[in-house]
């Protein structure tokens, strides 16, 4: 079996998170990826570099790739990649729209040169609008889709941000999905096309329920909190008071006893109940009273009884361990599994028999080991994964492959327009 996107060709312009976490899974699926990076090379390379080789979060995000180092403020760089266009398939790009007519990477530029290039695009906020001229990481993502109020509503202690990059990899994720959409929309038409993205609308499209309004029940207290925060903003509070406030308007800090992580005799566990079948065999199991989940609806109980409930039943989950709880939670169809520090999920049993960790081996670095690729395919297999490169690895080799001789590329390194580690 081969990889779905064998034989296509990909070439990434991206730095950080967003745009290489989405052409690492076309890298997984078995497309060839080069990773087109500047003379000192991508950004994330120097964050946080392991035995100062290299960064843990360029590690994370660029595996199964070639590293081509060229200049794109420079006409001759330019044209160096606009040769290499001619053959891809798809390009990726994470620029502000100014910085790509510049570089000559836009794609008007791209598709120009290749009418058949899939050309994906990701920004911060979009490409017009009041905030296309801003540059924006995850955090500031989370902030303008109301993702780190929302968080920091349920733990009014910490800043409330989701380290895990949400905005990023949605972003990421999303952007994938409208590329693989434009490669099988060109089978039908011949023609490639432009597919874009943004941080903002990532982050507002991965939350579940904070954005979800039935207008004619909502609208009137969402304008009501809004007015209140204008309000606040009066009394210079602290990030934390805000959360307070909209605890408040939501009516509970507290989640329920169905929908809670509780610590046993010896460990930690977390439950999901999202109906109240489920929750009523929760609620039997511990022999509590709650008369809110005897119908077929489930409008929760007031903080009080929330918070009542919540300090009956955690002296509850003390009285066994981890194991007997799974054995007794099992039996009766209660959604349950372990908490896991990141540390743990390593040699968690399940990861094991998933194969959700893979190991490559790094030139110099030596084994690394990380998420594999979470898709499964009948007909298809994902690619070999590799090692992420060394900065410049593929630049001789790309070259060749376009046509360039020995003594051109050394004028090229010699002028700095390209890197070529094996070239004074």
């Amino acid at each position: 079996m081969a990889g779905i996107l064998s034989g296509k060709r990909v070439a990434d312009f991206t730095e950080y998170i967003a745009g290489p976490y989405c052409t690492q899974i076309l890298a997984d699926l078995g497309a060839e990826v080069t990773k087109i990076e500047p003379p000192g090379g991508d950004h994330h390379r120097a964050s946080m570099p392991v035995e100062g080789i290299e960064g843990r979060g360029f590690l994370q995000v660029n595996r199964s790739k070639r590293s081509f180092v060229v200049d794109l403020k420079r006409a001759e760089g330019q044209a160096v990649v606009h040769r290499l266009i001619g053959e891809a398939d798809v390009a990726v790009v994470a620029f502000r729209p100014h910085a790509l007519e510049r570089l000559k990477i836009d794609y008007a530029t791209l598709s120009a040169i290749n009418p058949r290039l899939v050309y994906g695009a990701i920004t911060g906020f979009g490409n017009d609008g009041p905030y296309a001229h801003r540059g924006a990481f995850d955090m500031v993502a989370q902030a303008a889709s109301g993702m780190l109020v929302h968080e920091g509503t349920f733990c009014h202690e910490t800043l409330g941000v989701t380290s895990t990059s949400i905005s990023d990899y949605s972003a990421a994720v999303f952007l994938t999905i409208g590329i693989l959409g434009a490669l099988l929309d060109r089978e039908r038409t011949g023609r490639g096309q432009k597919v874009e993205t943004n941080l903002l609308d990532a982050g507002i499209a991965a939350q579940y329920r904070p954005l979800q309004s039935v207008e004619r029940i909502d609208e009137a207290p969402r304008q009501e909190f809004v007015e209140t925060l204008e309000a606040l903003r009066e009394s210079e509070p602290d990030i934390v008071d805000l959360y307070k406030v909209r605890a408040d308007h939501l009516g509970s800090t507290t989640r329920n006893i169905y929908w809670r992580a509780y610590a046993t005799k010896d460990g930690f566990i977390a439950l999901a109940c999202l109906n109240n079948v489920m929750r009523r065999k929760l609620r039997d199991i511990l022999g509590v009273d709650d008369p809110a989940v005897d119908g077929p609806t489930y409008a929760g109980s007031s903080r009080e009884q929330t918070a009542d409930l919540v300090s009956l039943v955690k002296p509850m989950f003390r009285q066994r361990t981890s194991a007997e709880w799974y054995n007794v939670l099992d039996q009766a169809g209660v959604p349950v599994g372990p908490v896991n520090a990141p540390e743990q999920v390593f040699d968690d049993p399940q990861v094991r028999h998933n194969g959700s960790i893979l190991s490559v081996h790094h030139e110099k670095l030596g084994e690394l080991r990380m998420p594999a690729h979470p898709v499964r395919y009948s007909e298809a297999e994902v690619a070999p994964a590799t090692a992420p490169p060394m900065l410049g690895a593929n630049t001789r080799e790309t070259l060749e492959a376009l046509g360039y001789d020995e003594a051109s590329i050394r004028r090229l390194a010699a002028d700095g327009v390209v890197y070529v580690p094996d070239v004074d």
